[in-house]
């Protein structure tokens, strides 16, 4: 008896550092900009800002909404490290990894916006950056930690806190 406990603790020691078992959090939801707790570079910019997040087995779906001025994207990414090119203002190459409960989307680090070409500059891209998604443990707040890599002024950290927003009930 003694030994099957050892081995059952090893085990799950083993299946804990392996990863199998933790789960990964789900971001989907509806989500309102706090400008408040956010620490942007521009808090002007844009008067709102929200996104509808769906995520389902490797699909992750941004409908990302900004407000004065006026702007939309619709991101189509995969959770389980597939690169895609999605349209953030122009064509972005991104990659998601994910460090335990936090899903960093990696943006246009391999220096090209898409996937299809050759050469190794930018060629036009926006330069590379990261983003880190964490929920909070209610899941009621989701923290998009952004970092813009050599951007002309330098590099850019903002930290954008999003509050779930309230589910409206249909007549």
């Amino acid at each position: 008896m003694r030994i099957s406990v050892v081995v059952l603790t090893l085990l799950l020691s083993v299946i804990s550092q392996l990863g199998y078992g933790e789960t990964k959090p789900d971001f989907s939801g509806n989500w309102v900009l706090n400008k408040t707790k956010s620490k942007q570079r521009n808090p002007g910019q844009f008067k709102r800002q929200t996104m509808e997040v769906r995520q389902k087995d490797r699909d992750l779906n941004v409908d990302l909404r900004c407000e004065q001025p006026e702007f939309r994207a619709y991101l189509n990414l995969k959770t389980d490290g597939t690169p895609a090119v999605a349209i953030l203002g122009s064509p972005q190459r991104t990659v998601i990894k994910w460090d335990g409960n936090k899903m960093i989307i990696r943006w246009n680090l391999d220096g090209t916006a898409s996937s299809s070409g050759s050469g190794s500059g930018r060629q036009g891209a926006s330069p590379p950056f990261t983003w880190i998604w964490t929920l909070s443990a209610n899941g009621n707040t989701l923290v998009n930690d952004t970092h813009l890599y050599g951007d002309v002024t330098g590099d850019i950290v903002e930290r954008l806190v999003f509050d779930r927003a309230p589910v409206t009930k249909q007549p």
